[in-house]
């Protein structure tokens, strides 16, 4: 499924020599930052919706934005 927040656009990886690499297309600020914005481009507007309900539910601290083009 596509990844319906920005902050969920992550991958991590262990390359054989132990390394860890890191992957974050629009950068780490709202991870770490706990804002919730929409990725318009891979997920509808309804699995965005439905989604940060559940996760404001289990993260009441979080900020949850939506996208001016809706």
């Amino acid at each position: 499924m596509p990844a319906p927040a920005v902050c969920s656009c992550v991958g991590v990886r262990v390359a054989l020599d132990g390394s860890w690499h890191f992957y974050a297309p629009h950068g780490l600020d709202d991870l770490f930052g706990l804002v919730v914005r929409p990725n318009p481009v891979l997920a509808p507007r309804e699995v965005f919706e439905r989604k940060a309900v559940r996760w404001k539910e289990r993260w009441p601290e979080l900020t949850v934005l939506t996208s001016p083009s809706w």
